[in-house]
């Protein structure tokens, strides 16, 4: 170290080459480090558009009921399905008209149709039909007619709400590719 020569008691001039490039550059390797930490952070952060996918996803998964019927499915994204019926309400052994309308992107072949609704005290559906049929590459109407229970007390089933499903499978029946619903009302005879 040199004094230096105005005022030796009170300045000193530091002339150390044995210090090194760190220490001697320390803001600035303090401020790299600082700002490649910045930019992983933001690197490693979800999009805004991200997290409102994961928090849609929960909203889904808190409106579902418990005692729903979930179904795992394979849904292309331009797959399109719609179910109705020709009423709002039933009586016991009335004829029910169930339209469904897919509009598909392409040919489905062999396509299996289940259409089932409507459970019973025990569990079972009083309401069970499967269709298999090619689906042409744009809208398809298919319609089918079932029955509503007779004797609702004897079969376990009571007046009211109740849905009814439409799901459309790949060929063999592995794959759920859709589902819908439709709710009728079993009116008290």
């Amino acid at each position: 170290m040199k004094m230096s020569e105005e005022n030796p008691a009170k300045t000193a001039v530091v002339d150390s080459p044995k210090r090194g490039f760190v220490a001697n550059n320390l803001p600035i390797v303090i401020g790299s480090i600082i700002i490649i930490g910045l930019f992983l952070a933001l690197l490693l952060t979800p999009s805004p558009r991200d997290l409102r996918d994961e928090r849609k996803e929960v909203l889904a998964m808190a409106q579902i009921p418990d005692d729903a019927v979930i179904f795992v499915t394979k849904e292309p994204e331009t797959l399109k399905m719609s179910l109705s019926t020709d009423k709002d309400a039933y009586g016991e052994g009335d004829n029910v008209m169930l339209t469904i309308n897919v509009s598909a992107p392409e040919a489905i072949n062999n396509a299996t149709i289940k259409f089932f609704g409507i459970k019973n005290k025990i569990g079972g559906w009083t309401v069970k039909r499967t269709e298999i049929m090619t689906l042409a590459q744009g809208p398809n109407s298919i319609e089918t007619k079932t029955n509503m229970p007779y004797c609702s007390k004897c079969s376990g089933v009571t007046p009211g709400n109740h849905s009814i499903w439409a799901a459309v499978f790949t060929e063999g029946g592995e794959t759920q590719l859709i589902n819908t619903s439709a709710i009728v009302e079993l009116l008290d005879d």
